[in-house]
């Protein structure tokens, strides 16, 4: 006696219900799609905003950087005026008649 070989109906008439039973039904695979879908869409915002932040630090970068040279550029100006008046300053000094060469 084989009891392999032979089929029961019964026990293959359970094994295709339960079969049954654990195949997703539409509405679940739709919402496995959609949640997949949510969950990918997310991800692609998420790097798009990490792209943004990238951005906006190089920005603020060269803010500062552009600060530090306006900065340096305002004092080489001072001292150069700073540098002027004081010749100017001279030259009123040295009154009217005497010519003042560079």
């Amino acid at each position: 006696l084989n009891l392999f070989t032979q089929s029961n109906p019964r026990i293959a008439e359970s094994h295709s219900f339960n079969s049954i039973l654990n195949q997703p039904t539409r509405y679940q695979q739709i919402m496995k799609r959609l949640i997949k879908r949510y969950v990918l869409k997310a991800q692609v915002d998420k790097e798009n905003d990490e792209v943004n932040e990238g951005e906006l630090k190089e920005i603020k970068q060269d803010i500062s950087s552009l600060r530090y040279e306006l900065l340096e550029d305002k004092s080489r100006a001072t001292e150069e005026l700073s540098f002027l008046i004081q010749k100017l300053s001279e030259k009123l000094k040295l009154g009217p008649t005497t010519r003042f060469y560079e």
